[in-house]
């Protein structure tokens, strides 16, 4: 890095530097922003982000997820970078970490701030460079997927494997701000919704590639109509007393064969693509394919009927109906596990599937004539 006389627009706020093209000319705006700019001329240290654009544009090629993402950042690459000034005048940034045997000079904040994922790992002392993941907001892109990699590369460090960039939220259709006071409090809103239904809901409509909108009518209507009527209400009606006379999973002696059922186990065992979506961090991917599965396990109930079977004594049917139904739950149930815990824990333990037998190697096993807890569950209180 060089000492030079570094002339560019300045946004105060946004404590950056700005090309002519990164501006609005005549507003004296920042494009990405809207904070106001100011032309500034000033002694910086400056790094040459130029002499490692090539080797960043190969080492993020892949590395950024989802593939928006990468667009996004090659539309920046394709073009020559300028200089970084990585230092700000002291005598204007009284804060900050100053620049070693010149006093004169601040770190720029997002070289300090960067060099951080270094430091909390106590490196090099500890090793553990390069995570496997890093995860961030689309905001900071240019960032972690320029910035930072420069640095890496300077200091002849390995890139992360993978970075993750998500989108961000809004809310009623606007962005949310401080200044239209409708920045949300996700405290008051787990304390209405659980804390598991509020995780439901932002990993559902969260989707990375896109900002999602938030509204308390969806909310509600999401978690009415998936965690209490989809899920909760379908625990109910499998594991009653009125019709789940031994309160157990009962033994499928005789495999239940109709049009339902077969489309059920079609959705079972397609659910074997969830373990990409997890690992993709799809998580609106996760919930769409498992509850597809339960809604396909109601609607298996509503037409087969299994309180009329009762009725009627066709035990043997009710059997093979319940062991289905009952085992469906169980492996949807442990593939929720890491997006509502707490809500699948109750099931699970509705079930009486010890808490070893919960893991993903237990989605293809098969239970038989296990006795259910009797007591009733209440699963998720509409609100």
């Amino acid at each position: 890095m060089t000492k030079t006389t570094y002339q560019s627009w300045y946004c105060v706020q946004d404590e950056s530097f700005l090309t002519a093209h990164q501006i609005d000319q005549d507003k004296l705006v920042s494009l990405e922003s809207g904070h106001p700019v100011e032309w500034a001329e000033e002694e910086n240290y400056v790094f040459p982000l130029e002499a490692f654009r090539e080797p960043i544009s190969k080492g993020t090629q892949t590395a950024i997820q989802p593939s928006v993402f990468q667009k996004a950042l090659k539309q920046f690459l394709d073009k020559p970078i300028p200089d970084l000034s990585v230092s700000r005048c002291s005598s204007r940034l009284s804060w900050g970490v100053p620049v070693p045997n010149d006093p004169s000079q601040t770190i720029y904040v997002w070289l300090d701030a960067l060099i951080n994922y270094l430091s909390v790992i106590n490196y090099p002392i500890k090793t553990t460079w390069p995570p496997t993941v890093q995860v961030i907001g689309k905001d900071i892109l240019k960032f972690h997927g320029v910035y930072w990699p420069a640095f890496l590369l300077a200091a002849n460090l390995e890139l992360p494997e993978r970075i993750h960039v998500h989108s961000h939220w809004t809310i009623n259709d606007e962005k949310m701000s401080k200044s239209k006071g409708n920045v949300l409090d996700p405290n008051d809103l787990a304390e209405k919704s659980g804390h598991d239904g509020l995780r439901y809901f932002l990993l559902k409509h969260g989707v990375p590639h896109s900002d999602g909108n938030f509204s308390h009518e969806q909310l509600i209507n999401s978690l009415n109509n998936d965690l209490a009527n989809t899920l909760g209400n379908l625990v109910n009606r499998i594991t009653a007393k009125s019709v789940n006379l031994e309160q157990s999973f009962y033994d499928d002696s005789v495999i239940l064969e109709s049009r339902e059922s077969d489309i059920l186990r079609t959705c079972l065992q397609d659910l074997v693509q969830v373990d990409r979506h997890y690992e993709d961090f799809n998580y609106y991917l996760v919930i769409e394919k498992v509850m597809e599965c339960l809604r396909q396990v109601n609607t298996l109930v509503q037409v087969e009927q299994p309180w009329t079977l009762k009725k009627s004594g066709d035990f043997e049917k009710l059997a093979s109906i319940l062991n289905l139904c009952l085992n469906s739950v169980r492996i949807c149930s442990i593939w929720l596990q890491p997006i509502i815990p707490t809500l699948t824990d109750k099931i699970l333990s509705k079930l009486n599937i010890p808490t070893d037998q919960r893991s993903l190697e237990h989605v293809h096993c098969h239970v038989n004539d296990l006795k259910i807890r009797s007591e009733k569950l209440v699963l998720f209180k509409k609100l």
